[in-house]
């Protein structure tokens, strides 16, 4: 399905879904996804944050979701890194392809605690408090 990028007064601008996408499922029953099934895409400025929520997910195809319930007074944390890395050992680095892959974080900020999952590209997940910790090898 193609997804467009609604912004005022301006023509949809044609997005591709991300391979892990958030989704927000508010205490009334309605859910607002990052790529909703009418073919919008939502950027994350669209969660309302002040309505009360019961959970945010991840999804991706063919796999369970990553789930936080949550509790009043947290703070939804949700951003990707573009990495880019060189894979092959024992070979020239000049002459190595480079691999570019996206780490997908999300999860909470409560008072000064920072409570941080990241998805890594092979969908392992690791807990974070600070994404500068965070090595890739």
């Amino acid at each position: 399905m193609t997804h467009y990028f609604y912004q005022d007064g301006k023509e949809p601008i044609e997005i591709a879904p991300e391979r892990w996408q958030w989704e927000i499922y508010y205490d009334d029953g309605s859910v607002l996804k990052q790529f909703d099934d009418e073919g919008k895409y939502h950027p994350f400025s669209d969660i309302n944050q002040a309505r009360p929520i019961n959970k945010v997910q991840m999804v991706t195809d063919n796999k369970a979701p990553i789930v936080i319930y949550w509790k009043t007074g947290y703070k939804l944390i949700h951003f990707h890194t573009k990495n880019v890395m060189r894979v092959q050992v024992g070979v020239d680095i000049e002459m190595q392809p480079l691999e570019s892959f996206r780490i997908y974080v999300f999860g909470y900020q409560y008072g000064h605690e920072k409570v941080m999952l990241a998805i890594m590209p092979d969908d392992g997940v690791i807990v974070i408090d600070d994404i500068e910790r965070l090595q890739v090898s």
